[in-house]
């Protein structure tokens, strides 16, 4: 069973009036059936919410940044958002998952910190976390009334994160990392507004700039620059989350121009960056009662 450390009981206390209601999450429970000769890749992607991949059977390797991981059943996977990842499955074997996405916004402050410092994939076979995932299997065919539906699983993906920040007894399961890309990775995160060409990079990490072009088109699938941009967008977006209007947000995470940081947001983001500020302007009144 888990356990929890002395230290943070009162943390716990603090959230259980803290936890926001879910309403941006979504859930879903997906199945494919691959003839043999299908593609068995799934393309290099991101989000800009968190997502919770749970295996439940297949064959897959995933390559998440810098890091490579082979997936065996009940391995959960935790992806941050703006994390790049891409699956490889075994056509000849169903490939079945359980994937939960849901926004930093919708989740109470207290476990944004823990939850960043999770480990990206964890082996919860006979743990608590593994009887809550069959739980959510479980709810639909449980509960017909689609409100309740919702408002269990509300409670459910409360539990799990609850547990993913604050359970001693995690297992975290083996991973491959490149640790040249890995190195480069965190040389763009740490520099990324200042960043304007792949010359920036290479001339910072002492590395030529074809070798760091053939390293992400092999290794991350995605052009450095493209990657770049991407981390940008990210930026531009928990900027606009915290108040920053979205004028200042695109200079502050460093494009030259409106129109393309706007075109690129709303690529990404599904809305506008005038949308975003505007619901976080919203939420804000509500919470003060205006």
């Amino acid at each position: 069973k888990a356990h929890i450390a002395p230290q943070h009981v009162k943390k716990l206390r603090q959230l259980v009036n803290a936890i926001h209601e879910f309403d941006g999450y979504t859930f879903k429970r997906m199945l494919n059936n691959y003839p043999v000769e299908k593609s068995s890749m799934f393309c290099d992607h991101f989000h800009v919410n968190y997502e919770l991949l749970y295996f439940l059977r297949g064959r897959a390797r995933f390559e998440i940044g810098a890091r490579q991981y082979q997936l065996k059943p009940k391995t959960l996977l935790i992806i941050p958002p703006g994390t790049h990842h891409q699956g490889f499955v075994d056509p000849s074997e169903d490939y079945e998952r359980i994937v939960i996405n849901f926004s930093p916004r919708d989740i109470s402050p207290l476990l944004l910190e823990p939850l960043r410092h999770c480990p990206t994939a964890l082996d919860v076979a006979g743990s608590e976390l593994e009887e809550l995932f069959d739980e959510f299997n479980l709810q639909e065919e449980k509960y017909r009334n689609e409100i309740l539906l919702q408002e269990m699983r509300k409670c459910t993906l409360a539990r799990i994160l609850l547990l993913l920040c604050f359970d001693d007894t995690k297992s975290c399961q083996e991973e491959c990392r490149n640790e040249k890309l890995s190195a480069v990775m965190e040389y763009i995160d740490n520099h990324l507004t200042e960043i304007n060409t792949i010359a920036d990079i290479a001339g910072g990490m002492y590395i030529s700039e074809s070798t760091i072009r053939k390293m992400f088109l092999e290794y991350a699938n995605i052009p450095v620059m493209s990657y770049v941009r991407n981390k940008r967008i990210l930026l531009g977006r928990t900027l606009i989350l915290n108040g920053v209007k979205p004028q200042k947000a695109c200079e502050q995470c460093g494009f030259q121009n409106y129109s393309t940081f706007f075109r690129v947001y709303k690529k990404h983001c599904g809305e506008s960056p005038s949308d975003t500020y505007q619901s976080v302007t919203n939420s804000a009144q509500k919470l003060l009662g205006m």
